[in-house]
């Protein structure tokens, strides 16, 4: 019913071909397909559409007639459009996980399951975007970029984390940026990825979203709203606890998070794939602006091969999808025993050290065990400045913040 009310809308309305297309291609359709392509390709060479010249091509002239039947409105016609392309996604995923499920079968290694991934990207995204770029081209895209930056004087240039002196030496988190954000267990991974998070979304009305492998949803937004309400995140899980008016301060927080443009994901054990297929959905519905991943180990990769060459793969794909959907993407990860006592280095980033060549900033934290201060180290920044950033911490609320001490270099 809803390839022939798309056919209709446009044998009816040639006006509003452009639009449909812009949404749709003949793949998505099976039994409207020929009727689609004939449509396509009279719009393509200038010719008149109607029932008559589509018929002459398709020959399917029942069909046609009961299409332009069941032609909607043309301010319809879009919706019925998305509708009918998430609906193909959403068969091409479950393709996808049933070629999966067999390859696994198969005893197939990482790079199998890549190609699998790689066709059926192809496949959803076709080959239409340019492969390359004549010189010419990107100079007039860089000098039209210099000039944007010229008028922004003050503004960051990328995601700003919230934290002042951080977003002074990044210039806030760039687009297509694959940055990891590593620590030894309970130091403030999950607390600075939710202080990015909510400061886009709650704070900025900028779309923003966590996928999260280790904490469920209520978990996440629990923490959140001890960040924001700077009520202690012990007094949140026993409510009895709460005293005077900390219960107002609690549901008003609780109210603008609800209200902002945040979006959580906490399927645990899920494989590579399948966080790929919902950052992609993210980014293309939502339209969030960065992602934050808790965390790298947690990521399942099918098939046989060592754990450091699956967390590489996952490095490298996640690396790979920031650049396709052009918004950062921060990776959090765990840290290996060595630094305990020491300041972490590039290669103490647990089980892989292609994950530090994959990424474009590494921020370690770091620092004594201390309820009030921690230390954020820029170990690694493709385009800016390395160093230390001292910051305050609020361990009840899981909180970090600014803290007004010099930078130290390193």
């Amino acid at each position: 019913m809803i390839e022939r009310s798309i056919i209709g809308a446009m044998i009816s309305d040639p006006e509003c071909i452009d639009e449909v297309l812009a949404i749709v291609s003949p793949k998505m359709f099976s039994e409207g397909k020929p009727v689609l392509q004939a449509i396509v390709q009279l719009h393509t060479d200038g010719n008149p559409i109607d029932a008559v010249t589509v018929s002459d091509i398709a020959e399917k002239h029942a069909y046609i007639a009961e299409c332009t039947s069941l032609a909607p409105g043309s301010s319809a016609v879009a919706y019925h459009a998305a509708q009918l392309r998430e609906r193909w996604l959403i068969g091409r995923q479950e393709m996808v996980r049933y070629r999966i499920t067999d390859a696994e079968k198969d005893g197939a290694g990482s790079e199998a399951f890549a190609k699998i991934y790689t066709e059926a990207l192809e496949e959803i995204e076709g080959n239409a975007g340019d492969l390359y770029h004549s010189a010419r081209g990107a100079v007039y895209e860089t000098v039209e970029l210099i000039q944007k930056l010229k008028k922004n004087k003050e503004d960051l240039l990328g995601i700003p984390s919230g934290i002042t002196d951080l977003d002074r030496k990044t210039d806030g988190f760039q687009d297509e940026d694959f940055i990891i954000v590593g620590a030894r267990p309970s130091q403030g991974k999950t607390a600075l990825g939710l202080k990015i998070v909510h400061h886009c979304a709650v704070d900025l009305n900028i779309p923003a979203a966590i996928i999260s492998l280790e904490m469920s949803r209520t978990s996440l937004i629990q923490r959140m709203a001890s960040m924001g309400s700077h009520i202690p995140l012990s007094q949140i899980r026993r409510p009895s606890m709460l005293g005077g008016d900390d219960d107002i301060k609690v549901a008003h927080e609780l109210e603008r998070i609800a209200e902002s443009p945040m979006y959580l994901y906490d399927t645990p054990n899920d494989d590579l794939y399948s966080l790929i297929s919902v950052a992609r959905r993210l980014r293309r519905v939502e339209g969030i602006r960065v992602l934050v991943v808790d965390y790298l180990s947690l990521i399942n990769v099918r098939g046989p091969d060592p754990r450091h060459e699956k967390v590489a793969h996952a490095s490298r794909t996640l690396k790979s999808l920031a650049r396709d959907l052009k918004i950062p993407i921060i990776v959090l990860s765990q840290l290996t025993r060595d630094v305990d006592g020491h300041e972490p280095r590039l290669n103490s980033i647990r089980e892989s050290g292609a994950v530090e060549q994959d990424a474009d900033v590494v921020i370690f934290i770091h620092g004594e065990d201390s309820e009030y201060s921690k230390k954020l180290k820029v170990a690694k920044q493709r385009n800016g400045p390395t160093g230390t950033i001292d910051v305050s911490w609020n361990a009840s609320c899981t909180l970090f913040s600014d803290l007004a001490r010099e930078e130290s270099y390193v």
